[in-house]
């Protein structure tokens, strides 16, 4: 199937001007940003920034290197930023790089604390610690994830989520202490949705023993694991 560059720009003029939704008796059409719940919604803001990131890259790689290479250590996820050991530049110059249209809201209040996508990061005496941050954690009401095994759910499938969230977590967080803080959250959550404490003890010994990069906590894989379940009955015993 071969598809032209004319059909392309066509068809994204289409959708980006026949964006509509009802309110009642009324058809409102979308003038700013990307309709939402698209397929291409997602690149779509992505070629649209990467665009004026590109551009800016492009006009100063040559006359200003200095600039571009602390710029280089600016990750962006869709809509959301992040800029390390760049002190002031990127909020100096991003009105260069983005149309005027486009408002950027900075979030943190200080240059060694701030949160990017699913990470708490935290600067102290020049080395970062991540962890796990979940913007669901304020929220004034009690959040509703993971299966729950009283709905003819099976057993493994909980050990699945369990022992993917266990390894997402080691990735994010640098700290032994606040790995275990968040293991234990997970873990305590699937026990009071059903899932059976033994089974989920032994997944997590099991995966602990047989993945590498869990040796860098210098503990054996038993002690990681008792140690995590443990804070399980302290979490139960507070609540």
């Amino acid at each position: 199937m071969y598809v032209s560059e004319e059909t392309i720009n066509d068809d994204i003029t289409w959708l980006l001007q026949n964006c509509l939704m009802t309110c009642g008796n009324h058809v409102l059409r979308q003038r700013i940003g990307v309709p939402m719940g698209t397929d291409c919604a997602p690149f779509l803001a992505n070629l649209f920034l990467f665009k004026f990131e590109f551009e800016f890259m492009e006009k100063n790689h040559r006359t200003n290197f200095g600039l571009c290479r602390k710029l280089s250590r600016t990750f962006r996820y869709i809509d959301d930023l992040g800029c390390f050991n760049a002190g002031d530049v990127f909020q100096n110059v991003f009105r260069s790089i983005y149309p005027e249209c486009l408002q950027l809201n900075h979030e943190n209040t200080s240059s060694d604390i701030a949160t990017f996508l699913d990470l708490d990061i935290k600067v102290a005496d020049g080395v970062f610690n991540i962890k796990l941050y979940d913007k669901r954690n304020k929220f004034g009401f009690k959040i509703i994830n993971f299966p729950d095994a009283s709905g003819n759910v099976p057993q493994s499938l909980g050990r699945s989520v369990f022992v993917s969230q266990v390894l997402r977590l080691k990735r994010i967080c640098h700290n032994f202490t606040n790995f275990c803080e968040e293991v234990s959250k997970i873990a305590a959550t699937l026990v009071k949705q059903n899932f059976n404490r033994d089974f989920l003890f032994q997944s997590l010994q099991q995966l602990l023993t047989d993945r590498n990069e869990f040796q860098s906590f210098g503990l054996h894989p038993n002690r990681i694991a008792q140690d995590i379940f443990a804070r399980i009955n302290k979490q139960q015993q507070c609540s």
